[in-house]
């Protein structure tokens, strides 16, 4: 292919569309308590792919999409800090609870 060279009858072929996975559930302390307005951090192996804020009672919900190796845990700063375990995101992902531990 060079500059300004055209193609004709170009047939483009592209796999099935990812499947969509819904994850969701709440972030609390080990007391329980909701985290309010907690952070979720969304993983594909060790690279980080985005972030989703859990409202004041500590829900949050999201889609990912595809065969990945995503994980997610939670993490809060400010006044109280801490952090989850990582866990898997599976097939299953609803209704988690992410269990932050202060640092």
């Amino acid at each position: 292919m060079t500059e300004g060279a055209t193609l004709q009858n170009l047939t483009l072929r592209v796999g099935p569309a990812l499947k969509a996975k819904v994850v969701s559930g709440r972030v609390v302390w080990k007391s329980g308590d909701p985290v309010k307005n907690g952070q979720i951090s969304v993983y594909d192996g060790n690279r980080y792919v985005r972030s989703i804020k859990a409202d004041n009672k500590g829900r949050f919900s999201f889609e990912v999409n595809g065969d990945f190796k995503y994980s997610i845990m939670a993490q809060v700063s400010g006044e109280r800090e801490g952090e989850s375990d990582r866990v898997a995101v599976t097939n299953e992902s609803t209704n988690l609870t992410l269990v932050v531990k202060p640092k």
